[in-house]
């Protein structure tokens, strides 16, 4: 498993594919996508975004990092990109180390156990939310 979010960039024309949010391989594999023009990537809940880049790549990192940054500033507004995008989390997603976060995407599904116990910013849950069970809530979040 991959650090969430992974995604896939093209350093020259900035583009973005995703499909499994938690690994590269099965994205790569699903998509059909060519090591010659595509490169790995995460943007962290922490909001740290780390681009791979080549030595022969025309962009660098940081450069490739300051692009999708510009455009989706936050964790949260890359994240909602990639379930519009159609993404999802295939196996286990543990963001329980995440007490900032403050919402979760519209259409969110989640192929495994969810884990928001340490999500203490999260006022709600998205009513169209998909998870295999088991959902682990913080306390203000679990029904009585």
């Amino acid at each position: 498993m991959c650090r969430f979010i992974s995604f896939w960039h093209n350093p020259d024309t900035g583009d973005i594919k995703v499909q499994d949010l938690t690994g590269h391989s099965e994205t790569a594999e699903a998509l059909g996508l060519a090591d010659k023009v595509w490169r790995e990537g995460h943007y962290l809940p922490d909001g740290t975004v780390e681009c791979r880049v080549l030595d022969t790549d025309r962009k660098t990192s940081k450069e490739c990092e300051d692009r999708i940054l510009s455009k989706w500033p936050t964790f949260i507004e890359f994240w909602k990109m990639c379930i519009e995008k159609g993404g999802v989390v295939s196996g286990h997603l543990d963001l329980s180390d995440c007490p900032g976060l403050k919402s979760l995407p519209e259409n969110l599904k989640v192929n495994g156990p969810l884990d928001l116990e340490g999500c203490t910013g999260l006022k709600a849950l998205p009513e169209n939310l998909k998870v295999n069970r088991p959902l682990y809530l913080p306390d203000h979040l679990k029904e009585t």
